[in-house]
């Protein structure tokens, strides 16, 4: 499902990073979005952009969301998808937040290229 969401935003592109140990990367303009690969105790995890003021509420949320896996702490979070506490729902809408927060980071002339 998190792939396919991923892939469903406007000029997603999905590239594997072997030096990240076979992650999976989402990015929009060159710049990654979501990730999906494993912590360093071998656990799935998506990692993926957030507003600074939505970091902690998901946090405290859900206990499956925790501080970004070799992200700055403050900008990302990472879901623990074992066992996850995230609804569907919530997990759409937290791709699409981070998409969102990285696309308004993009050049305005790369925005409009995306013709959102």
């Amino acid at each position: 499902m998190i792939e396919e969401v991923c892939m469903a935003q406007v000029g997603a592109v999905r590239d594997v990073k072997e030096e990240w140990g076979g992650a999976i990367r989402f990015t929009v303009g060159g710049k990654m979005f979501a990730m999906l690969g494993q912590n360093r105790n071998g656990d799935d995890i998506v990692t993926l952009k957030c507003a600074p003021e939505k970091v902690e509420q998901y946090r405290h949320d859900f206990s499956s969301v925790v501080q970004g896996y070799y992200m700055n702490k403050t900008h990302w979070n990472s879901v623990l998808l074992q066992d996850s506490d995230v609804p569907t729902e919530v997990m759409e809408q937290m791709i699409g937040h981070s998409y969102a927060c990285v696309v308004a980071g993009l050049p305005k002339k790369v925005r409009e290229s995306l013709i959102l």
